[in-house]
């Protein structure tokens, strides 16, 4: 799944020392890409703010792909404590910040897909600090390039 979120970091956070080597989507391309060549065809993508405005053609596109059989009831679920870490979960130490911590208790406590509320109005180019502007700008090839490759 990819999902482009301008509002990932925020820019009273960014530090000038922003490592110019860390990766949006630069693994995921490769990882993409891996796969593809593994198995003779591109992995199933679907876009995050497609599926959360059209949650129902989304996923039976997907489940088309895939061979899964779609029902209506992969549109909701029952929530989970907010408290309640699923068992078989594990967190990689990296992704233990405000904005990973946010992520899951949105989805740990949703009962359907929906839009995340925005805390923060959106940022725009020239609000980030030069380093992470460039790291953008890279990083963003390899999101169009899979961005091709979307079923939705």
């Amino acid at each position: 799944m990819l999902r482009a979120d301008p509002n990932f970091w925020n820019a009273d956070e960014q530090k000038a020392n922003f490592a110019q080597n860390d990766s949006l989507f630069e693994d995921q391309y490769n990882l993409f890409t891996y796969l593809t060549k593994r198995f003779g065809s591109p992995p199933v993508l679907i876009d995050a703010d497609r599926l959360v405005a059209n949650p129902a053609s989304s996923l039976q596109l997907y489940c088309q792909a895939t061979g899964i059989v779609y029902t209506d009831n992969l549109l909701a679920w029952e929530s989970l404590d907010a408290a309640t870490q699923p068992p078989n979960f594990v967190v990689p130490q990296s992704y233990v910040t405000e904005y990973f911590q946010d992520w899951f208790f949105n989805a740990w406590t949703s009962t359907s897909f929906r839009k995340k509320p925005k805390k923060q109005k959106s940022l725009t180019q020239g609000s980030f600090h030069p380093s992470f502007e460039e790291v953008v700008a890279k990083e963003t090839v390899f999101y169009d390039r899979m961005m091709e490759f979307v079923i939705n």
